[in-house]
């Protein structure tokens, strides 16, 4: 072998050794990451669902007039515990959207129901409701700060997984790209 050949050779074995290893950890962290606060958005829906039918049992003696919008809770609660989840969810879109769009749809009646407190003063002054309410909107605030924070950490992964020199690494393991989510709808539950 000539020396420039030589030369040459050594080269990019001094230059492609440091690279290939460039990324090799970065993607399963970031995926490790993302599902592990994925977890903690579950965790924060599953603790408002334990909530709802606690609600919507102190509502329902007192107000009658409520039954459509208890109803509508009654539905969407039903939708959305019976999307069943677990980690891979993430990188299955149409069942992270299908997830995430029953959420949605809980968020939303519950802020009807949380309207109709409102105006009912009988409804708004029971201390139970009250404390059901303000620990409802405690959970939907830190399933949505979850939530931003899931899809941040699926941002990085996502774009780690294009970037050089990962993209090797990331078809090499046959990495997926993860789901992002929509922010929540508005009217969700506001409760004062």
């Amino acid at each position: 072998m000539a020396p420039a050949t030589l030369s040459r050779l050594t080269a990019l074995v001094l230059v492609a050794l440091p690279v290939a290893g460039c990324g090799v950890y970065d993607i399963p962290n970031l995926e490790t990451q993302a599902k592990a606060t994925f977890a903690e958005v579950r965790e924060q829906y599953r603790s408002r669902a334990e909530l709802v039918p606690k609600l919507v049992e102190a509502i329902g003696p007192i107000a009658a007039q409520e039954r459509e919008a208890l109803a509508a809770v009654d539905q969407a609660f039903a939708r959305a515990t019976g999307v069943k989840v677990e980690a891979g969810t993430v990188q299955d879109r149409d069942r992270f959207r299908e997830y995430q769009d029953t959420q949605n749809g809980l968020t939303g009646a519950l802020g009807r129901v949380f309207d109709a407190v409102e105006r009912a003063p009988d409804l708004a002054a029971d201390r139970n409701i009250v404390a059901l309410r303000t620990q409802i909107r405690a959970s939907e605030d830190r399933a949505g700060a979850k939530l931003r924070d899931y899809n941040g950490v699926a941002r990085a992964y996502n774009s780690e997984m294009r970037a050089f020199p990962s993209i090797f690494w990331a078809i090499i393991w046959g990495a997926k790209a993860m789901a992002v989510s929509d922010p929540p709808p508005e009217g969700g539950p506001r409760p004062a």
